[in-house]
């Protein structure tokens, strides 16, 4: 609710996600929940845009009644702009195929994307005149 609360009132830093306790504790897979939230909150918040191409009224009429939009290349190509596929959260139609496809809860697909973040995530290096000025802040300071 915070989170929600944070993005509806226009603010653009969200901090302390992952922690608990009034910041006394935190939890890895809190953040990547918080993560996730904030994802989903990013692309509600950006609206649906509404015009010509968007409202498809050709493609609506030529699937008519009854018809198919899945297949189409409109459809193909607003998708994933407009649709926010979870890398955490299952999907799966019904409790069987989830159980055929593993049948991973919500805290166990949290903590394999924790693995795959510490194992394959990297740091994008500071940028030289940024990593410059730190180092003449650190000296100054150095002199006081």
């Amino acid at each position: 609710m915070n989170l929600s609360t944070a993005a509806m009132s226009g603010q653009n830093l969200i901090h302390d996600v992952g922690l608990t306790e009034s910041a006394k504790s935190g939890s890895q897979e809190l953040i990547v929940v918080c993560d996730e939230i904030i994802g989903m909150l990013k692309r509600i918040m950006r609206g649906i845009r509404v015009d010509d191409e968007t409202l498809a009224v050709e493609e609506i009429k030529n699937a008519k009644h009854g018809g198919s939009f899945l297949g189409l290349k409109h459809s193909l190509k607003f998708f994933e702009s407009e649709h926010r596929i979870s890398s955490i959260m299952d999907r799966t139609f019904s409790h069987d195929s989830w159980k055929k496809a593993g049948g991973k809860t919500l805290v166990e697909n949290v903590r394999d994307e924790i693995r795959k973040i510490l194992k394959d995530h990297q740091v994008e290096p500071i940028p030289s005149d940024v990593r410059a000025r730190i180092e003449s802040i650190k000296k100054d300071s150095m002199k006081r």
